[in-house]
């Protein structure tokens, strides 16, 4: 080989570290932009997931444990119960105090009709 191919085989070889030189530097410059990226978006997930955490606490307050709904639910059963004997009961006084007034008020009509006949 002569001085001419080793200098330009010199040429290409540093011409060739200078393009992988530039390629890995660029490959470098993406993988950090693309970390920043990254970090960035998990800050905003994060932030997000805060958000919700505190969310779901306040909606927590307006909701009822099931153990307490069905405590709640069976006393209201057993009032509609109470309630419902009540007015049975009353029905059934209502009925008999009908039939004492039906009573009296036909004994009244039928001495009324006697004395006047």
């Amino acid at each position: 080989m002569n001085s001419e191919e080793v200098k330009y085989l010199g040429q290409l070889v540093d011409t060739k570290l200078q393009s992988l030189e530039r390629i890995f530097n660029t490959r470098m410059d993406a993988q950090d932009k693309a970390l920043q990226l990254q970090a960035a978006e998990y800050e905003r997930r994060l932030e997000h997931l805060n958000g919700e955490a505190e969310r779901m606490r306040q909606r927590e307050i307006t909701y009822l444990p099931r153990e307490l709904y069905e405590r709640i639910d069976a006393q209201r059963c057993e009032d509609i119960k109470a309630l419902q004997s009540y007015r049975d009961t009353q029905l059934g006084r209502q009925t008999v105090l009908s039939a004492i007034v039906a009573a009296v008020v036909s004994v009244a009509v039928a001495l009324a009709w006697k004395m006047l006949v």
